[in-house]
């Protein structure tokens, strides 16, 4: 019979031992939650994403927000694009160009958010197939709501706001419309809000571009302030790789004695309220004070035609619409940004300035006005001529006060306005939207 001997392990011997079950034990773990992830949660790369709103391209500024927004999602998975046109039955196209699907529904306007409404139940099948969708803004929700497409809304502006800063008489002088369909929607609009707080409380997640924009949304359909979030606007890549590519501002420039002013953006249209600028524009041609103004953006010729020039004529210059590199090269070559505006949203050209140093001068128009009182970047002013006027004023006389605003709107931009910090927040949302979808 033998007998074994066991000999109790050294000190050293039972500390290796321990430290082997911690590590079986931690890769155990490590294991069962890696399993767990790819079991439940869906990969974002995998996922397919409908971006619904007007086509990257096209003039409006909600083209400016796709074009965005579809640079950030393309980083997360296949993203096609969903846009609306206008006919008598709902109808459905897709084509592919360059890789990406396009889906242009034929909608019903008889009210802005619900246009889409039918065209998605109709369609249901066609589009369930998404992962999920992103609306900018929510006239384009109607669509993934009702066939049944989880879907974020990024909002610009309210649908009351912006309908009660169009002039429809300033829409038809301008041969941008005949005002009909502004009619039509006023009449309509306890329907239309309606369905827009419809769209809002069954979106997966609900943002808005601005500030202001998130206090309307939960002041007019009572929402409480957890719901609506913020996603900034910054410029888009190509603006942004154009700023880099233009010729830094030249040296001196900030001692010219004519201050050169920039107005941007789509002139003709009446919430941008260009006969308030050229009032203001007079008052500064009469205090003597040396500018030019620089309007860069479309415009209709009917429009041009009904605007009384007069001598703005020596001080004016229109560019019509312009790429990007002349775009951003026009930036840099002025001193101060004008904002005119009844309302805005947001005000993409105020981001846009930010980036490239310029200071800005606008009205309390919404939007650019948590950006401005937050960056130093400019000076907010009231919807009077003389306002705009003592405002511009003190930036064309004083060129030290130019130049740290400048500094401060670059700061801000690099700090707040980041491609990098838009599209962290955007696979934030993006990843929420798909975790609650599975």
């Amino acid at each position: 019979m033998r007998f074994w001997r066991i000999t109790p392990p050294t000190e050293h011997e039972r500390k290796l031992w321990l430290q082997s079950r911690r590590e079986k034990k931690t890769h155990r773990m490590k294991t069962t939650a890696a399993r767990a992830i790819s079991s439940h949660a869906p990969a974002v790369a995998s996922s397919r994403i409908l971006l619904a709103g007007a086509v990257p391209g096209e003039a409006a500024g909600n083209a400016v927000s796709s074009a965005l927004l579809q640079s950030a999602l393309s980083r997360l998975g296949e993203v096609g694009q969903l846009s609306h046109e206008i006919t008598a039955i709902p109808r459905y196209r897709e084509v592919t160009n360059g890789g990406t699907r396009h889906i242009r529904l034929g909608t019903q306007p008889f009210s802005v958010h619900g246009e889409a409404l039918l065209a998605g139940r109709f369609f249901r099948g066609r589009l369930s197939g998404w992962s999920c969708g992103w609306a900018v803004n929510s006239r384009y929700a109607g669509a993934l709501m009702t066939a049944g497409v989880p879907y974020v809304i990024w909002e610009a502006t309210t649908f009351r706001d912006e309908l009660d800063a169009t002039d429809i008489a300033a829409v038809r002088r301008a041969g941008t419309g005949s005002g009909l369909g502004a009619m039509l929607h006023r009449s309509l609009l306890p329907l239309g809000e309606r369905i827009e707080g419809t769209l809002y409380r069954r979106a997966a997640a609900l943002v808005a571009m601005s500030e202001h924009t998130r206090e309307r949304i939960i002041a007019t359909h009572s929402m409480p302030a957890s719901a609506v979030g913020i996603l900034t606007h910054p410029p888009t890549p190509a603006f942004l790789e154009a700023l880099e590519r233009s010729p830094s501002r030249r040296a001196g420039s900030g001692e010219r004695q004519t201050c050169r002013l920039l107005f941007v953006g789509r002139v003709d249209d009446p919430r941008k309220n260009y006969p308030l600028l050229q009032e203001t524009l007079r008052l500064l041609s009469g205090k003597g004070i040396d500018f030019r103004l620089t309007v860069v953006g479309p415009h209709t010729q009917q429009w041009r035609r009904s605007i009384k020039a007069g001598a703005e004529a020596d001080y004016v210059t229109y560019t019509g619409l312009v790429d990007m590199d002349a775009l951003a090269a026009a930036y840099l070559a002025h001193d101060v940004l004008v904002v005119s505006s009844r309302q805005e949203g947001f005000g993409i050209v105020v981001a846009e300035s930010m980036h490239a140093g310029l200071p800005v001068v606008s009205t309390r128009c919404g939007g650019p006005e948590h950006i401005i009182r937050e960056s130093g970047g400019g000076i907010l002013a009231d919807h009077t001529p003389r306002a705009m006027a003592q405002a511009i004023e003190a930036l064309a006389l004083d060129t030290a006060l130019r130049s740290a605003m400048s500094d401060r709107a670059r700061e801000y931009a690099a700090r707040r306005l980041s491609l990098a910090s838009f599209y962290s927040r955007v696979e934030e949302i993006t990843r929420g939207v798909l975790d609650g979808a599975a």
